[in-house]
């Protein structure tokens, strides 16, 4: 009898020209893969990965359908033979474990935040948190200006006025390099595509990163607990804040220009882990830009209370005073350090590729006529 299944869908997207479409995705093991092309999904498919009742889907369908309704997948179509009963045991055990056997207890976190976290969320939290930053030095410049008059009028010296508003001026100029740099990063992300062999590295990334978020943020509120600081604590929270989000941006790398290929190469591979490890990290340079931002504002606004209520000795406010505008400075070069990391990064790429090419070159030069080679 025929499989009334068979044939239901095609293989390739009647629109063969957009790239989505043609995207595969499907089931193995509990766990939700893709998205694929056409030619590695009939790759899976051959080397037994995929088998007629596995779950499928691209975009257009419904609903997930078993794989044998896709034509041309398997050869014929032809519905897998019924496999002949086995004898019953004589003592069939009571309970049969359901799970996969490379099944962890990690793969739930995993398979929900795959499950319910869009691919372009990280974008949108990174565009709104960097906005966040770039307002946060406005308030950081009018805070050390505030300083500079109040110090100046009770001192009666028109210098310490004079480099107050010198300071808030270099402020606003690393402002504005910082949003311009936050903006060249965005570009880079989206323009440059790299390819996966498997999901395997951003699991682990997001695992790494969501453990290392809570260790280190746990780490410093006991600490702030003990020492009764608040700036541990506030540490504490951007540690969460950006390792939560690096998790994010690693589960969904569709959302960084990183598509997955069962038929890469090693070398393709090795290129796409690195840079999809470079990619996290831009797509996080806004969170950890903000999260400093904010941080050496409260310094800032902590110094200038301190200015006005005369808490302090002249010394030790001297030096409360350096270090919240060296935190300032620091916290505006993340989107600097970020920027030239990723074009150390490329430059790199371009010149080991270039010299990688360099044989392949000469020996066409050498077989070109009049040259004596030939």
């Amino acid at each position: 009898m025929a499989d009334p299944l068979a044939g239901r869908y095609t293989l390739d997207s009647p629109h063969k020209n957009d790239r989505m479409a043609n995207d595969w995705y499907y089931e193995n093991g509990g766990t939700r893969h893709g998205p694929v092309s056409p030619s590695a999904l009939k790759q899976l498919a051959d080397s037994g990965d995929i088998r007629p009742e596995t779950l499928v889907w691209r975009e257009g369908m419904p609903q997930w359908a078993q794989a044998r309704a896709v034509k041309g997948l398997f050869t014929g179509n032809a519905p897998a033979p019924a496999a002949t009963p086995a004898p019953a045991p004589a003592a069939a055990p009571r309970w049969q474990p359901s799970l996969p056997s490379d099944w962890h207890l990690f793969d739930v976190p995993v398979d929900l935040a795959r499950r319910y976290c869009p691919a372009d969320l990280p974008a949108t939290i990174s565009g709104a948190v960097g906005k966040t930053g770039v307002y946060s030095l406005y308030a950081a410049a009018a805070l050390v200006l505030l300083g500079g008059i109040v110090v100046a009028i009770r001192g009666g010296a028109v210098r310490s006025f004079a480099i107050a508003a010198l300071i808030s001026f270099l402020v606003l100029v690393a402002q504005y390099i910082a949003q311009r740099l936050l903006g060249a990063c965005d570009v880079a992300i989206a323009s440059n595509k790299s390819v996966l062999s498997s999901l395997a590295i951003p699991h682990c990334a997001f695992v790494v990163s969501a453990a290392s978020a809570i260790g280190g943020a746990l780490s410093l509120w006991w600490a702030a607990a003990e020492a009764g600081e608040i700036k541990l604590l506030l540490g504490g929270i951007a540690v969460l804040a950006v390792g939560a989000f690096a998790a994010l941006v690693a589960i969904q790398p569709s959302g960084i220009s990183v598509d997955v290929n069962p038929d890469c190469r090693v070398g393709e591979e090795a290129v796409g882990v690195l840079t999809f490890l470079l990619k996290v990290f831009l797509r996080c340079a806004p969170i950890a830009f903000a999260a400093a931002v904010v941080f050496a504002t409260f310094e800032t606004a902590s110094v200038v209370l301190a200015i006005l209520r005369r808490s302090e000795e002249t010394l030790v406010l001297f030096g409360r005073i350096t270090a919240a505008i060296g935190y300032l400075f620091a916290a505006a070069s993340i989107p600097l350090v970020a920027y030239a990391t990723m074009l150390v990064y490329y430059l790199t790429l371009d010149v080991i590729s270039a010299i990688v090419s360099i044989p392949g070159k000469l020996d066409v030069l050498g077989r070109q006529p009049g040259s004596g080679t030939e």
